[in-house]
């Protein structure tokens, strides 16, 4: 299963013996190491990248989109 459909199983978490206990792949990463990743590569192209912009492209890439039963979606934000 693809990581961003996992957030859809969250009304069934009760009835899943580990409540989906697992980290996903995003959570094995500390915010500095990743605003690190996002930053150096822009710095060596002489291109400032704010602790700022980092935080909000972190943020929406890792935003989980669920899509409700109503055809609506809702999106639960990962980094806060």
């Amino acid at each position: 299963m693809r990581e961003e459909y996992v957030a859809g199983l969250d009304p069934y978490l009760a009835a899943l013996p580990t409540r989906l206990s697992t980290p996903t792949a995003w959570s094995c990463w500390a915010w500095p190491r990743a605003k690190e990743a996002m930053q150096r590569p822009a710095r060596a192209a002489g291109v400032e990248f704010t602790a700022a912009a980092a935080k909000r492209l972190a943020g929406d890439l890792a935003a989980v989109r669920i899509q409700q039963p109503t055809a609506s979606t809702s999106e639960l934000p990962a980094i806060t």
